[in-house]
């Protein structure tokens, strides 16, 4: 039997591999495909966040930096201003 991480195992995998300020600089994104990663980067945090709360170790990427990110590019994310 294999043994599989964790699923917030795997988003801090990616959240670590991907910070907003690189996917702003991503030449290789279009408009359409930065805005579709911070929103997921944006949603993960949240994860994380909740995850932290309820005592699971690990740390929660800066949503300011997040959010920041997607008003450069002129666009809100409501979803990123509360927890799920």
């Amino acid at each position: 039997m294999t043994d599989l991480p964790h699923p917030t195992d795997r988003k801090r995998q990616l959240l670590e591999a991907t910070s907003p300020d690189a996917i702003l600089r991503a030449t290789n994104l279009t408009r359409e495909q930065k805005v579709a990663r911070l929103r997921q980067l944006s949603y993960d945090a949240r994860e994380l966040a909740v995850a932290a709360e309820e005592g699971m170790p690990g740390s929660v990427p800066p949503i300011d930096r997040i959010q920041a990110a997607l008003r450069a590019l002129g666009v809100e994310d409501s979803g990123t201003d509360t927890k799920q």
